[in-house]
């Protein structure tokens, strides 16, 4: 398809084919743009995309260099496509040009010879530049404070570096500045106090260092002051905020910052967004928090605070409030439901205590509010809970694990169709699971280890939560065998049924759980960047705790059950598992032949059961086994040698099999050959006669030779004056000291 029909249009003004060129079934080449090239007569040009669904039907190519010739031109947006390259030098000739959209392309190279020399009249015309969501590098041109009227500059998520110049401070026109995911460095520069114009500031995500001058606290008309993930210290004073009467959206989190206030202070602002993890804010909690009554979402995770929550912290409740990982402690409010009487506030997409002291029962107004994430994990936490969660039909995760609750898992939890992930570990449940968690057809992760849960582990397990990537039923008391139904799992990447009264064979149909299979992995069907999911395991011998790296876990532990039969030969088709745990059941038979299919292994622990035969030789093809155990079973044979096992030189993992042999066993192997040295001297036997005349003249020799050295001392003692002195001398010191030694021994006494 071509544009070229446009190019007649010679009195065209406006063009605007903005999101239009997805009704195409082609990409265009940038070459289709220089018959555009022809319309002098163009002020405003928009050629963006900004559904980003449509990236095929989008200009791709070098921008042309003939665009600079449309000089009446006062608007360019070439946003959203595929243009590549650097941004060509013609376009500084476009002296009435006051806004330049290239942001996300693919656009890369130095922005020094764009906007380091640039034209007397574009340094005066040029009002917004968004060049980001491209691969531009290097440093900011010094020359950058020449755009006198520069109003919004947004260089974000690109790959500039370098320290930012003092020169930005004469931007005086600037209200926009977003220079975030970037790699810039160095200080803040204290001029950029004197925007007095500037209404939103992002310097997040940079390598920025240093104290954050108080300077910025004059920006009075700041409404976003964004410089979180960098590596700023020191102390914010309130000075660094006295005349920040419009600021709404405060992020300074992932900081080594100190918030120094004191306990009256009361800000000059309202804000709406409050982000400090990783601030140091406490011990005590907050007491300016009660100023804020506008706040949409509060972000305060471990901020050091070590306090009780003070009574009016109900009536501060919004949409989203993480205070995790501090030392809070006391109980929860137990009535906060008139601080959501409004209906703005009955919604909360997150709701985090997690990794506190907080203790009594889960407070029952949670049930008449609206989550997407609720999360009071990892405190002491105690009670049932409560059956009114069955209300919470937009919960998405639920994480009350590593608390002290009691009781049987409620029906109503099966009501949570949307229900992604389900934390219930490490409490003192008991009872069986109920039938209504079938219902959870969007679940992800079951986490109901370390509990007392007792009951067979249900086979709708396998039909009614199709989506299942992580179940996790260790330390617990399930009984019976593993229902095959679990083979329909085949997201399942990690089951974990260790320590419980299980019995029966393995099911050869593990072999279904294609997730173990293959390498390939879909992050966006699971992770929520707002949640952090985990879950521990223990692997190689130690106690592991997989969070954002749960995604890479493949992992199967059947450990510590009475498991029977033998290991399916169907499991050694799962070429993508880590992590291999059937220790202590009563496995028998011989270990697969085919178990160097296993080709990602890393831990693989098979002791403390009852397998026979020799070890297969393709063990020895596992490059990436770094942990072995085959302890205490009845192997046999030569051990085998590669160049991992090699590394494994522990002779504690082949214990207790007396039928083995070869290194690292001192035991060697039948036929092994006996070693040989070079130039090694004949073995000489000896006779009785041999041994006899040795004896002879053994003896015969000792007399005279003792009687030639004796003479031999006297004679020197005699002739040699200095030598027979210093003889009898240390003679005398040594009787004085045996002499004295044995007075003292009798005074004692």
């Amino acid at each position: 398809m071509t544009l070229l029909w446009l190019s007649n249009l010679t009195r065209l003004e406006n063009l605007n084919l903005h999101e239009n060129l997805n009704n195409y079934t082609s990409s265009f080449n940038s070459s289709q743009l220089i018959p555009f090239c022809k319309l002098l007569n163009l002020v405003s040009m928009d050629l963006s995309d900004d559904s980003f669904q449509g990236r095929d039907n989008s200009f791709q190519g070098l921008i042309p260099h003939c665009l600079g010739n449309l000089t009446s031109l006062t608007s360019l947006d070439l946003a959203g496509n595929r243009f590549e390259g650097s941004i060509p030098n013609s376009i500084s000739r476009l002296c009435r040009l006051q806004t330049l959209y290239l942001s996300s392309n693919e656009l890369s190279g130095s922005l020094m010879d764009f906007l380091g020399a640039p034209s007397e009249c574009l340094s005066y015309s040029l009002q917004i530049l968004a060049l980001n969501n491209n691969h531009f590098t290097g440093q900011l041109p010094n020359q950058l404070y020449k755009y006198k009227n520069l109003n919004i500059l947004a260089l974000d998520s690109n790959s500039l570096s370098g320290p930012i110049a003092d020169s930005f401070g004469n931007l005086s026109m600037l209200s926009g500045l977003d220079i975030s995911y970037n790699k810039f460095s160095g200080s803040i520069p204290t001029s950029l106090g004197q925007l007095s114009d500037l209404h939103h500031l992002d310097i997040s995500e940079n390598k920025f260092s240093g104290s954050i001058p108080t300077s910025l606290g004059q920006l009075s008309n700041l409404r976003t002051l964004a410089i979180y993930q960098n590596s700023f210290q020191g102390i914010l004073s309130e000075s660094h905020f006295s005349k920040l009467t419009n600021l709404r959206v405060l992020k300074i989190s992932g900081n080594s910052l100190f918030l120094d206030v004191s306990s009256n202070w009361i800000p000059p602002f309202q804000l709406k967004t409050i982000s400090m993890d990783s601030i140091k804010v406490g011990p005590r909690f907050p007491q300016w928090l009660r100023t804020q009554t506008k706040v949409h979402s509060l972000y305060m995770s471990n901020a050091s605070i070590s306090d009780a929550i003070p009574d009016w912290f109900g009536n501060l409740f919004c949409y989203e409030i993480d205070l995790s990982k501090n030392n809070i402690r006391g109980e929860l409010p137990m009535n906060v439901e008139l601080g959501y009487k409004s209906v703005q506030f009955s919604y909360l997409t997150e709701f985090k205590f997690s990794s506190n002291n907080l203790t009594g029962e889960i407070p029952k107004w949670l049930c008449n509010l609206r989550f997407a994430i609720l999360d009071i994990s990892s405190n002491k936490l105690s009670g049932e809970i409560p059956l009114c969660f069955g209300k919470l039909q937009e919960l998405e995760y639920l994480d009350l694990g590593n608390n002290h609750l009691f009781g049987h898992i409620p029906n109503s939890l099966g009501s949570l169709s949307q229900l992604r992930s389900l934390h219930l570990q490490n409490n003192k449940l008991e009872g069986g699971l109920p039938s209504s968690l079938h219902n959870l057809g969007n679940l992800i992760t079951l986490d109901l280890s370390g509990n007392g849960l007792m009951d067979v582990i249900p086979s709708w397990i396998g039909g009614g939560l199709p989506s299942l990537m992580f179940l996790n039923f260790q330390k617990n008391k399930f009984f019976g065998d593993i229902p095959f139904q679990l083979c329909y799992l085949k997201a399942l990447q990690l089951l974990n049924l260790a320590n419980n009264n299980i019995s029966g064979p393995i099911p050869r149909c593990f072999n279904n759980f294609t997730a173990m299979v293959s390498d390939s992995r879909d992050n966006s069907t699971y992770f929520d960047p707002y949640y952090e999911e985990n879950i521990h395991e223990d692997i190689k011998g130690l106690e592991l705790e997989y969070t954002t790296n749960l995604i890479f876990l493949k992992s199967i532990d059947l450990s510590g059950n009475h498991i029977t039969g033998e290991i399916p030969l169907e499991m050694m088709s799962l070429c993508a598992l880590n992590n291999l745990n059937l220790s202590r059941n009563n496995l028998s038979g011989t270990m697969p032949e085919t178990i160097g299919n296993l080709s990602k292994i890393e831990s693989l622990d098979l002791s403390m059961n009852a397998l026979s035969g020799p070890i297969p030789q393709s063990l020895s093809s596992l490059n990436f086994l770094s942990y072995l155990n085959l302890s205490f079973n009845k192997l046999y044979g030569r051990i085998p040698k590669g160049h991992q096992l090699q590394t494994l030189d522990d002779p504690s993992i082949y214990i207790g099999n007396e039928g083995l042999c070869g290194a690292p066993l001192l035991k060697s192997c039948p036929g092994d050959d006996k070693p040989s040295f070079v130039n090694q001297p004949t073995e000489t036997k000896l006779t009785n006669d041999d041994h006899d005349e040795f004896l002879m003249w053994f003896y015969t020799g000792l007399g005279p030779g003792f009687f030639v050295g004796f003479i031999g001392v006297l004679c020197t003692l005699l002739f040699k004056t200095s030598w027979r002195y210093a003889y009898f001398k240390y003679l005398e010191i040594t009787f004085n000291k045996v002499f004295s030694g044995i007075s003292i021994k009798r005074n004692m006494r």
